[in-house]
Order: structure tokens, then C-alpha cells, then sequence
């Protein structure tokens, strides 16, 4: 009887030494992607997950750090495999779509977004993700409708209302976009790229004036975009 207890109290220390060993590398991987050492938090997170091949959340947190690295193929591997482990693992299935769309599968991350929401769906930054996605396949008044939905939400998300006024021009509805940009711009004076993409509208509306007026804006604000596209029109 002895020898049995003797044997399980050891065994049972041995697992737990093991775990304690296992939790170091969790516990390092954690502090590495806090410190920005990205490839060491990998390496930190593999080691774990040699040993503990169930864990959701560390194929969850490996995802994270290959995205962060730009290798969206592998941090979609491992959302794939946490959400194996757990059907129910939702953020899981959004960031999975954000690497789709960083990686270029716009239709993959219209579904991952589009499923994503069926489960979570007072995420505003999931719809706003869902229209850039969209924007990118063409689906211009898909993008619209989410982009509607997000400002019915919050009226005063002035991002949303520049990439609207994009989607507006590319629906060739250039008031529309114009007065979105204009509502960005009453409230950032200073943000370049608004200017620059009024100017566009403006130029489509033939309003030449107009548009050169804001290229110059956006030049003197840093865009330089806006300094080659003036020498075209406003000469």
C-alpha cells in the first residue's frame, strides 16, 4: 500500500511539474508578444503547444502574434484549429476573417465576418471590417448598408463617414461622398486624405476649381499624392 501511494504522490508531482514547465512557456509567450518580440512569442507558444495540444486559447494567442508578423496564412492555421478545439471560440472566427482580409480573400472574410456577427452581434468594428471586405469584392452597396448600419449606431464616427464618402464615389454618387467628407473635414481640418478624396468627387463633378483647391490642401498637409495629381489638373 505504501509503494502505491509512494507512486501516485510521485506521479501526480511529476504532472504537476510538467504543467508548472509547460506554463512557463505560455507565461513567457505572453510577456514576449507584450514586449513586441513577436517571433519569440511564437517560439514561446510552440513549445507549449508540443506538450498541451488541446489549448484553444494558445493557438488563439499564436494567431494573434502571425497576424501581427503578417503571416496571415498561419495565424488563420491556428484560428482554424482553436475553433476545432472550440466551435463556440467567436473571437476566434473574427480574427480569423481580419487575416482573410489582410490576406487578400475578401469573400473568405465576408463569410468569417458575416458568421461572426450571427453570434456577437453589437460589434460595430466587425461590420466596418465586413464593408472593407466588401468594397474590395466590388459590393459597393453591401458596403454601403453596413457603413449606414455603423453611423445609425454611433452618428459621430467620423471614419466611417470618410470610408462611406469612398464607397459613395465609388457608386458614382459624388454629392453624397462630398458631403461626407465635408463632415469629416468640419471636424479634422487637418486630415489629408479627406481633402484628397473630396478633391476626386470635385474633379468628377468637373468642379476644377474646386478640386484644386483641395489638392493644394492635401499637399501642404504632407499627402504627396495630392502634388503629382496636381500637376494633371492644375495647371
Amino acid at each position: 500500500m505504501k509503494k502505491i501511494i509512494f507512486l501516485f504522490t510521485l506521479l501526480t508531482s511529476l504532472l504537476f511539474a510538467q504543467k508548472e514547465d509547460y506554463y512557463i512557456h505560455f507565461s513567457k509567450a505572453y510577456n514576449k508578444f507584450d514586449k513586441k518580440d513577436l517571433w519569440g512569442s511564437v517560439k514561446e507558444y510552440t513549445k507549449y503547444l508540443d506538450k498541451v495540444k488541446t489549448d484553444a486559447d494558445a493557438y488563439y494567442n499564436r494567431g494573434i502574434a502571425y497576424f501581427e508578423l503578417g503571416e496571415y496564412n498561419l495565424s488563420i492555421a491556428d484560428y482554424d484549429t482553436a475553433l476545432t478545439i472550440d466551435s463556440t471560440y467567436y473571437p476566434a472566427i473574427f480574427n480569423r476573417g481580419n487575416s482573410k482580409l489582410y490576406g487578400g480573400d475578401y469573400l473568405g472574410a465576408v463569410n468569417d465576418f458575416t458568421l461572426y456577427l450571427s453570434f456577437e452581434n453589437s460589434n460595430l468594428l466587425a461590420y466596418s471590417n465586413r464593408a472593407h471586405s466588401y468594397n474590395k469584392l466590388g459590393k459597393y452597396e453591401e458596403a454601403l448598408k453596413d457603413f449606414n448600419y455603423i453611423l445609425k449606431q454611433d452618428k459621430d464616427d467620423m471614419l466611417t463617414y470618410f470610408y462611406r464618402g469612398v464607397t459613395y464615389d465609388n457608386l458614382k454618387q459624388y454629392d453624397k461622398a462630398i458631403q461626407d467628407y465635408n463632415r469629416v473635414l468640419n471636424y479634422t481640418p487637418v486630415f489629408a486624405e479627406g481633402f484628397f478624396e473630396r478633391a476626386l468627387s470635385k474633379f468628377s463633378l468637373l468642379d476644377f476649381s474646386g478640386g484644386c483647391n483641395d489638392l493644394k490642401k492635401a499637399k501642404s498637409l504632407g499627402y504627396e499624392r495630392a502634388g503629382d495629381l496636381e500637376k494633371v489638373f492644375c495647371k
